[in-house]
């Protein structure tokens, strides 16, 4: 399920993130004021923390955005650098746990929530 950012209630901003590493996108390029205001809105109500953990499946990313204040005058970079940072984490734990193990056939494979 994708998430719908939103200036404030019934005034959507037409930005619609589909995955992490879309919602990581457009965290990078928010430089609208109209954007910046959408995060600060969804932050305060717990709507990224909300959808990152229950729709994503991913409770520690969703406590590491919790701790970020609305009110932080880096609130874009900041959420910007936590969630690609996850990813870079998710990743490097799927190439770990990719590598076929040599006492076992087949291959497991570690998936990541989309």
């Amino acid at each position: 399920m994708s998430f719908r950012f939103y200036q404030e209630i019934g005034k959507p901003t037409g930005q619609v993130a589909t995955s992490l590493l879309d919602f990581c996108s457009k965290l990078a390029s928010a430089q609208s004021l109209q954007l910046q205001a959408s995060l600060v809105f969804h932050m305060k109500r717990g709507d990224f923390v909300m959808w990152i953990k229950q729709t994503l499946g991913d409770r520690e990313l969703a406590d590491k955005i919790r701790e970020i204040s609305a009110d932080d005058h880096n609130l874009a970079e900041k959420l910007h650098q936590t969630v690609a940072d996850r990813i870079k984490e998710l990743k490097e734990a799927t190439i770990e746990y990719s590598i076929i193990p040599e006492d076992r056939n087949p291959p497991m494979y570690v998936e990541l929530a989309h």
